[in-house]
């Protein structure tokens, strides 16, 4: 394993297939049970018929991502032989945290990041953050901290679907390499501030529905019916 980088996906596929082998209907239920304030809601559950319908959706909540592989942990722990995911696991989690340190140092560009500890606020935004918010008459600012928070890693997708180029959406990864949330807010501000303002509304709901977010396009619909 010496030098060897798994990436997320390798992860996923393997603690999937293991657990889809190894364990029982009792244990996903046990899962979805111990998930289920993440869920956050019955009817999604029903929807949950084996292990990967559970990751998919954590990673649909945010919950689990390249960012959190906490709950594969969980359930590696309840397979019969871990050590050759364990080992997996350690070498992914030593390389992130080595992509880390070097984000430290790429992420001293000309923007500042979506949560600034320094903010004398308290409220954890960044000014760039605060003036953007501001300034922008579009979409309540409930709405956008809704879609950053919730969107995880269907940031991209979302990206895309809002008309995204595909060398911004890279540049977008590398300028912020430990942050989802910050991915999800420089996608959004790019989108509003290209689109008509008259347009936006209709274009993210559509864009939501479109990546597979209807649960989270609910939630949009909703905030914006109770400012309307």
């Amino acid at each position: 394993m010496a030098g060897y980088a798994p990436t997320y996906s390798e992860i996923r596929v393997q603690v999937v297939k293991c657990a889809e082998e190894h364990l029982s209907d009792k244990h996903l239920k046990n899962f979805i049970s111990t998930f289920q304030p993440i869920i956050n809601s019955k009817r999604r559950s029903s929807y949950v018929n084996n292990f990967n319908d559970l990751i998919t959706i954590l990673e649909k909540r945010g919950h689990v991502g390249e960012t959190d592989i906490a709950p594969y942990q969980e359930i590696i722990n309840l397979l019969p032989n871990p050590d050759i995911l364990n080992e997996i696991m350690s070498d992914f989690q030593v390389h992130r945290s080595r992509n880390r340190i070097q984000g430290l140092y790429m992420n001293h560009g000309p923007t500042a990041p979506f949560y600034s500890q320094n903010n004398s606020s308290g409220s954890g935004r960044s000014r760039r953050s605060d003036s953007f918010t501001n300034n922008n008459s579009v979409l309540p600012e409930a709405v956008l901290d809704r879609v950053c928070k919730d969107i995880g890693t269907h940031w991209r997708d979302l990206a895309r679907n809002l008309s995204i180029r595909e060398g911004e959406i890279d540049d977008i990864e590398v300028q912020y390499p430990r942050n989802l949330k910050e991915r999800a807010y420089e996608c959004m501000k790019r989108f509003i501030n290209e689109t008509d303002p008259y347009k936006v509304r209709q274009k993210l709901l559509r864009a939501l529905d479109e990546c597979g977010r209807r649960d989270l396009r609910e939630d949009v619909e909703e905030i914006l019916n109770r400012r309307a």
